[in-house]
């Protein structure tokens, strides 16, 4: 009886037009350092709370935050979530979300 084949491969990470990403740093090196949008926006609250510029107690509304930032929804829930789980900001009921 032959041994069942293992669905899972040991496979390179490639971009979508198939070049390995190792090759596309090397031509590109500027590439690897892009950062998402969602950690540009997180950095850069982070550093507002940290340096003061947004106080304590200060109201944060995430659609507001997004225009501003000119960030989609979705990413600025996605940072509150992170600000939240590393006590930066509390969400209040029927507040929303302030500055700790």
């Amino acid at each position: 009886m032959p041994k069942a084949r293992s669905t899972k491969q040991k496979t390179k990470r490639t971009f979508k037009h198939g070049i390995p990403n190792k090759v596309i740093q090397e031509i590109f090196p500027d590439r690897s350092q892009r950062t998402s949008p969602a950690k540009e926006t997180y950095d850069l609250l982070r550093h507002l709370i940290l340096a003061g510029k947004l106080k304590k107690g200060e109201k944060l509304i995430q659609n507001t935050v997004a225009e501003e930032l000119g960030m989609s929804d979705t990413v600025v829930k996605v940072v509150f979530s992170r600000l939240r789980r590393e006590r930066l900001i509390i969400s209040r009921k029927g507040v929303g979300s302030v500055v700790k």
